[in-house]
């Protein structure tokens, strides 16, 4: 799907790209994995300083082995001040010192010639003080920006700390003010905003996902889309909740993972631990499922209480027949389920922008359906239920 931007983590993604999202219109690389694009790639792209890794960088990051060796360190290590903000924190930097800082940041980043660069930020979060250090970052950004004469253009990245921050229209309406603070600090403007929800893993199937997280941060882009005039929106990335925002015109273009992750993961020197465990897509239920012994069994079972000419039984079967080879090689994985997010994608594009959320609802409505009549999966959590990826997700496609 061209309208989709895929998120760049690894060198594993971008060949899952080349393969599968090849159409796409922009790439998204943080800043310490952009050599693996460049310069290859034909797209347009978007490159992001991981600035807000900086505020989380701890002293214990220094003695940890495996962090010399992670990509982020070796970019961040090679910045002025990395000691001072190790030992203590980003905050204890003079305004003069992040000045130095951001230039070291903008060379770095022209070098690659993007065509957009996200602002460097701290993330978004109910500390006051953390939202005047971004104002003035804005601000020496702005001075930097005017004096080089770089044509990139400028993205405002808003990672929402945590969903507290917008689930009451009072926080919601401050954020909206500091969007504004942040825009005028930018004598050129910005060209666009990318916003997501930092924790949000909307496969895990909470019970105040349908309630109050899904339909505030649904909330939290219309008032933001009303606001503002960019030319640009863009949301996630994350599983299916990204897709809905665009089916409903909310964003222009989501920000997709590339079968690992599909949530927002910081950049950090050490690491985000253990790769995650082997899963699948299944179709017919439109969402991921681990592999495991417990899920083949439960997949037999499945099938073998499937009503003739079942829509579902072809994919079971299929499914069920490669398991061993699922379980013995999570790239396998990865591909399978890129390739259906990239089919999914695809054949949402095909609807008119006026018939896309209802083609949405019709997906989770007959996602919904078939779930709702299996088995639990043997999983822990409300996602051990089949059909509640969908059943969370339907009902605000219109």
């Amino acid at each position: 799907m061209s309208k989709c931007i895929p998120y760049l983590n690894s060198k594993k993604d971008i060949k899952l790209y080349r393969k599968h999202f090849s159409d796409s219109e922009i790439l998204f690389s943080k800043i310490d994995r952009v050599d693996d694009l460049f310069p290859k790639e034909r797209q347009k792209l978007w490159l992001d300083a991981g600035f807000e890794g900086l505020c989380r960088l701890k002293k214990s990051d220094l003695g940890n082995q495996t962090s010399t060796k992670t990509p982020y360190h070796k970019f961040v290590s090679s910045l002025p001040f990395f000691d001072d903000i190790v030992k203590s924190g980003f905050s204890s930097l003079k305004k003069d010192q992040i000045g130095i800082l951001l230039e070291a940041f903008f060379e770095k980043i022209s070098s690659y010639n993007p065509s957009y660069v996200s602002l460097p930020q701290l993330p978004y979060d109910g500390d006051i003080q953390r939202r005047k250090i971004n104002r003035e970052i804005a601000e020496l950004a702005n001075g930097i920006l005017k004096l080089n004469n770089y044509t990139f253009k400028i993205i405002l990245p808003l990672v929402i700390e945590n969903q507290s921050l917008f689930t009451g229209k009072v926080d919601r309406n401050k954020i909206i003010s500091y969007i504004g603070q942040i825009q005028k600090k930018l004598e050129f403007g910005l060209w666009g905003i990318w916003i997501v929800d930092e924790k949000l893993q909307d496969q895990i199937g909470s019970s105040k996902f349908k309630t109050v997280r899904f339909p505030r941060l649904i909330d939290l882009h219309q008032e933001i889309r009303k606001e503002f005039n960019f030319n640009f929106f863009a949301g996630g990335p994350y599983w299916a909740l990204n897709i809905l925002l665009w089916c409903r015109g909310l964003i222009d273009m989501p920000l997709v993972g590339m079968g690992a992750n599909y949530q927002y993961n910081y950049p950090t020197i050490s690491g985000h631990g253990n790769p995650p465990k082997n899963k699948v897509a299944i179709n017919c239920l439109k969402r991921t499922i681990p592999i495991n012994k417990g899920v083949e069994d439960w997949l037999s079972n499945e099938i073998k209480k499937l009503p003739e000419y079942a829509k579902e039984e072809e994919e079971f079967k299929q499914l069920h027949k490669r398991f061993n080879a699922y379980l013995d090689d999570p790239d396998l994985c990865r591909e399978q389920i890129v390739k259906f997010c990239s089919e999914w994608y695809s054949n949402l594009e095909d609807n008119s922008k006026e018939g896309r959320p209802l083609a949405l609802f019709q997906d989770f409505s007959a996602a919904f359906v078939c779930g709702k009549n299996k088995e639990n999966l043997p999983i822990e959590g409300r996602a051990r239920r089949p059909e509640i990826i969908a059943e969370q997700l339907m009902t605000l496609c219109l």
